[in-house]
């Protein structure tokens, strides 16, 4: 079974033998010693041993990320991944940004460094980010590795204030990054609302929630107890939407 869209949501089927009955057994190894996973199986009661020799292998794969949501995006700065090629292997990468997940637009052309400014590739203010990863090797008994990729921005707080100190437009800021154990976050409001504030450990799991109406001003929402680490807080107000990256240390 082939994974075709890179997520584990899509497969086809490859067929390689219908007639080999009553099927027990299956293993990948390289049987003849040309350096390719050949594939040998048992079948239960016709006492069968049979072995398909790999003639061919794909020399490209593609992996191709969900939309990721970054909130208010003032601009993107850069790209980067951890990774290990072998000789003959290569990997390659693709972006596109837009303000509407529905349509992402076309794909930037294809970079091949593991640290890439994002300047000139993805247009500023666009919330919504996919990448795509596009292995390549020339030898059957190796491939690129791929550990893990980020990527950094600047966040548009939209923080404003009249000259005499009126909240004008909605934020969310950090009181204290990195911080000891708790994260504070200094949210303001222009006019009385419904303000969700979301906390999240690099896994994607809720450490911390809170839901209430806010009165104009600037108000202090604290977590505490907090375990060493990366965290994300993530803020809705009507349409408004902002987060932020806090990291805590001992």
């Amino acid at each position: 079974w082939e994974n075709t869209d890179g997520a584990g949501a899509s497969w086809t089927e490859h067929l390689v033998d219908g007639d080999f009955i009553g099927p027990m057994s299956v293993y990948a190894n390289d049987i003849d010693g040309d350096g390719d996973a050949d594939i040998l199986g048992a079948a239960l009661g016709t006492e069968n041993i049979a072995w398909w020799k790999i003639s061919g292998y794909q020399p490209a794969g593609v992996i191709e990320s969900s939309i990721l949501d970054a909130g208010t995006v003032d601009s993107w700065e850069l790209f980067g991944s951890n990774q290990q090629l072998s000789s003959g292997t290569s990997l390659g990468f693709q972006f596109r940004s837009s303000q509407d997940f529905a349509n992402m637009g076309e794909w930037s052309d294809t970079v091949f460094s593991p640290d890439t400014p994002l300047v000139g590739i993805l247009a500023d203010f666009t919330r919504y980010l996919q990448y795509k990863v596009i292995l390549e090797t020339t030898d059957p008994s190796v491939s690129p590795e791929l550990y893990e990729v980020t990527f950094s921005y600047t966040l548009f707080t939209g923080t404003e204030e009249s000259e005499s100190g009126e909240v004008l437009l909605w934020s969310l800021n950090a009181l204290q990054n990195p911080s000891h154990g708790f994260f504070s976050a200094l949210v303001s409001v222009p006019e009385a609302g419904s303000v969700q504030l979301f906390l999240y450990d690099v896994s994607g799991r809720v450490v911390g929630h809170t839901s209430k109406e806010f009165p104009i001003g600037t108000h202090s929402v604290s977590y505490t107890g907090l375990a060493e680490g990366v965290y994300f807080c993530t803020m809705h107000a009507g349409v408004f939407s902002a987060t932020e990256r806090i990291v805590v240390v001992e």
